[in-house]
């Protein structure tokens, strides 16, 4: 293991004077040093094993407390099992879209038990009564006294199943072994130049892969965190800035939307008398970068000290752990302009100005931000759609290999992108100076407000809603002409037939910025492959070069974008017919 990183071994011998300041709401902190939380890691790890669940087990966490969550997580590792954290159900709405999310979860996982603590547990005994068998369920807190288990045992294989897809469809249980997570902490480490005295604040939440690896990586490593829910900063911003500000935080990560958020929100004169000359570095990751915000958020801090250097946009996902790519702090992050917005895979990407991240506010054109160099451990490529290697400045798809790369996904699910030469991302990029410029998706999911949305999931959401069989709609999700934007096709359907059910779902899905389509064809629209699946990458291409397989019925494309439809005819006269 890297330098001698344990995940388990603080539990024993947790570090004096640090530990968690849980957000109580209305800007205040309670306090809890590592060594209560390690207490009550153990106690929840002796409660594990007596409700009956084997070492080894899968448990799901259908925790919402903060605290409680992160005692639960490390309680089940300590119990030798495998947590595999679930999403509340307020990222869903409620209702049962977060209900069937749960049931699923707890099914696909194989998982033997349930942790809940007190806001999520009639939720979880619902999920779990449409399951069978259905799993044991264990509170995550008991009033008893109870001294822990003395040691804890040893490591499960797996260290997480971490989840990254939606309410239905095939959620994709990403399986991380000890030495994934071991290795993607001394990686963030040695990438970020964390020291000992650093003091993270987090608002993101702790079931995404940033909010969670983050927060396991600071309390293995026994630094200070201060953890804020996404309610807390959505509500006030400034609590989250004055951490900052005060000098009490100076590291943190988090969506670009959530800086661009703040932005928003806040005003100069809120940040009188706030010094953030100690923020160090700035994480940003999840989504695409938006430079225009960022351009504001610098400019607001930085009469108040901040520098914009410790702005680090990073490149990662749940299927390496957490991070491939990083800017080192301290060295600015870099952003370039595309000269056409028009650009394919297999083709060189023309850039134009530069700028650095935070610093300059583009008003015009199209800007792509740097994501950095592969962090220590991870390598990174850019494949053709035959898996060849293509040279830098070339746009395709992005593959990564490294010690931080899981073990692939949980049943199998979509086992081909996990290849033996590295596992393929789905992402469109292109490398420039060794530096990574993420273009967006291909074909299958998009990222919205820092969230993963997935074409199965919508899919069945449609169907459900049109009343028609699932084997009739696809959903193309992904970048074109650097505008995300979700396709909708239809096979055999009623061509007079009412689109708008499919517009407000997809508007509640998406975001205003997602351009969406609706096409309805004939019975052989939908391409599939032989055991069934939808063809969406071949899809997706055709669509890109104008071949629509049927009549678009709805589109707003125009209201996001100032270029010809990428199935427009005009969009390929531009190009001398071909895209």
């Amino acid at each position: 293991m890297p330098d001698q990183i344990s995940l388990n071994d603080w539990l024993t011998s947790p570090r004096a004077g640090h530990g968690l300041h849980i957000s109580a709401g209305s800007g205040e902190f309670s306090y809890h040093p590592y060594s209560d939380i390690a207490a009550e890691a153990l106690h929840t790890a002796q409660r594990v094993l007596a409700a009956g669940v084997r070492p080894g087990s899968v448990v799901v966490l259908a925790v919402a407390d903060p605290l409680q969550f992160v005692t639960a997580f490390f309680g089940v590792l300590a119990a030798g099992c495998t947590p595999s954290p679930l999403a509340t159900p307020a990222t869903f709405g409620g209702g049962e879209r977060s209900l069937e999310h749960a049931a699923t979860i707890i099914r696909v996982s194989g998982c033997t038990a349930v942790v809940f603590d007190d806001l999520l547990a009639q939720h979880a005994r619902d999920a779990a009564e449409h399951v069978g068998p259905a799993p044991l369920l264990v509170p995550s807190r008991d009033s008893g006294a109870g001294a822990g288990t003395a040691v804890p045992l040893p490591l499960p294989e797996l260290a997480l199943l971490q989840y990254t897809s939606g309410s239905s469809g095939a959620p994709k249980g990403v399986r991380v072994s000890v030495g994934n997570l071991v290795s993607t902490i001394a990686a963030q480490r040695d990438w970020l130049g964390l020291t000992p005295d650093d003091v993270f604040a987090q608002w993101v939440p702790l079931y995404h892969d940033m909010g969670l690896i983050t927060t396991v990586h600071n309390m293995v490593t026994q630094n200070t965190m201060y953890l804020m829910t996404p309610q807390d900063f959505l509500r006030d911003p400034m609590c989250w800035l004055r951490l900052l500000g005060q000098g009490l935080a100076t590291a943190t990560s988090a969506p670009s939307f959530g800086f661009a958020y703040a932005a928003r929100r806040v005003r100069a004169e809120h940040l009188d008398g706030l010094d953030f000359s100690r923020w160090r570095v700035a994480i940003l990751g999840a989504e695409r970068i938006d430079p225009a915000g960022m351009g504001r958020f610098g400019r607001l801090l930085a009469p108040f000290g901040f520098d914009p250097s410790a702005l680090v946009a990073a490149y990662g996902m749940a299927e390496a752990t957490l991070a491939v790519t990083g800017v080192t702090p301290g060295t600015g992050t870099s952003i370039r302009a595309v000269d056409s917005p028009v650009i394919t895979e297999g083709t060189p990407v023309k850039f134009g100005d530069a700028g650095v991240l935070g610093v300059d506010l583009p008003v015009t054109g199209t800007w792509l931000t740097g994501c950095g160099t592969a962090v220590p451990g991870m390598s990174v490529d850019i494949i053709d759609d035959q898996g060849a290697e293509l040279g830098e400045g070339y746009l395709g798809q992005i593959r990564i290999r490294g010690s931080s790369v899981a073990q692939g996904y949980q049943g199998d699910v979509a086992p081909g992108r996990f290849t033996a030469d590295g596992f393929e991302t789905g992402d469109a990029g292109v490398l420039l100076g060794g530096d990574l410029f993420v273009v967006g998706r291909i074909g299958d999911s998009l990222k919205v407000r820092g969230t993963a949305v997935h074409a199965e999931d919508l899919e069945l959401e449609i169907a459900a809603e049109l009343g028609v069989s699932p084997n009739r709609v696809v959903v193309l999700l992904g970048t074109a002409d650097l505008v995300d934007l979700a396709v909708v096709i239809l096979a055999g359907g009623d061509r007079d037939a009412d689109p708008r059910p499919i517009v407000t779902l997809l508007r509640a899905r998406t975001s205003e910025s997602v351009a969406h389509a609706i096409v309805r064809g004939g019975p052989n629209a939908i391409e599939r492959t032989s055991s069934g699946k939808p063809r969406r990458r071949v899809l997706w291409r055709s669509m890109l070069e104008g071949e629509l397989p049927g009549e678009v019925v709805h589109s707003t494309w125009d209201d996001v974008s100032t270029r010809p439809a990428p199935w427009a005819p005009e969009a390929r006269s531009e190009h001398g017919g071909a895209r």
